[in-house]
């Protein structure tokens, strides 16, 4: 297949279905690939390039590809991806999203098998159905703020996804299965927005070993929404108000640890000392940055500010008086 230098626009369905044996080399000058433009077109080889001029990409447009390999990246003239667009490509390197997206359409890139981390564009407000359904991405997933809706298997047979998932507030919807089977993850953070978790959402997420939940008003969820996570033996952190109600919610009640939820966490949280000098390891657990508000004079940290997840010594002065002496150690998020 050659295609002239001089070309703008490939129409709907242009060579859908070609037996087309070559490498596939859009030119410079194009800025519309339309519906179904080279949909099935499985003889097509090598990596795809898309014109940086490029401003419309058609639905189907290279659904079912299979022999396009290597890594892609989406123009910045597009801006929504639209359904099944690259749908069963066979690409096996990187995705490059660019920040202006906002709209990723159902099963865009189903199918695929993008490996190393996919990092989301900052404007994204809807991730609709399928649209990484069994691809191959590695790492932690970091949503964007923007972020309102999780469609139906977005993210569903990701088996490499690791680490916590820590949902955006504004987020509303997490759809039927999104999270099935990413089974390396290991802890969930879901905002006072959200409001249905639908069923099978993190079916066989087996890694699971902490959900926090930020709403005093439990999310409606099916009861099918965890199979498979351990939820007798996990924690379920909610805010302190809220206990008697998730305690009494459908699906939420199946939890038998539900305990009240900290953004900052220090352990042990009582340190004891006899007269002589004593050094003592703490660990805080923050949602985000912290920092030491108070301490008393005869007490020191080894660091006092932090972020996140951090290890420090405390070290309880030597005293020569008899009477007992007692302090707080005030953290502040």
């Amino acid at each position: 297949l050659s295609l002239p230098s001089t070309l703008l626009s490939i129409g709907d369905d242009a060579f859908y279905c070609c037996g087309f044996t070559s490498e596939l080399s859009i030119p410079e000058n194009v800025e519309y690939i339309g519906l179904g433009a080279f949909d099935g077109c499985r003889y097509l080889y090598g990596s795809l390039r898309l014109p940086d001029k490029l401003k419309t990409i058609g639905r189907y447009a290279f659904d079912g590809c299979t022999g396009l390999t290597g890594s892609l990246e989406i123009p910045k003239g597009v801006v929504n991806i639209p359904d099944y667009a690259f749908r069963s490509c066979g690409f096996n390197g990187n995705l490059i999203l660019h920040n202006n997206i906002n709209i990723l359409g159902s099963g865009a890139f189903e199918n695929c098998h993008f490996k190393g981390e996919i990092v989301l564009p900052q404007k994204l407000m809807i991730i609709e159905d399928g649209v990484f359904e069994r691809c191959d991405f590695s790492g932690e997933l970091i949503f964007p703020k923007s972020l309102v809706s999780i469609g139906r298997s977005a993210f569903a047979y990701n088996r490499r996804l690791i680490g916590s998932l820590e949902f955006p507030e504004g987020l509303e919807t997490i759809g039927e299965n999104a999270f099935a089977d990413c089974s390396y993850l290991e802890k969930l953070v879901f905002p006072k927005s959200l409001e249905v978790i639908r069923k099978c959402a993190f079916q066989n997420c087996y890694g699971v070993g902490s959900i926090v939940c930020k709403s005093d008003i439990p999310a409606n969820i099916h009861p099918s929404t965890f199979d498979g996570i351990a939820e007798d033996n996990l924690s379920l952190e909610v805010p302190e108000s809220a206990i008697t109600q998730y305690h009494t919610a459908q699906g939420w009640c199946d939890f038998k640890r539900i305990t009240a939820h900290h953004e900052l966490v220090c352990k042990p949280s009582v340190a004891c000392a006899l007269s002589t000098e004593h050094k003592q390891l703490l660990y805080i657990d923050a949602e985000g940055d912290w920092e030491v508000e108070s301490i008393p004079a005869w007490c020191e940290l080894s660091q006092n500010s932090g972020s996140k997840k951090s290890e420090i010594t405390l070290t309880v002065k030597a005293s020569s008086a008899t009477e007992n002496r007692e302090g707080d150690i005030v953290f502040r998020l």
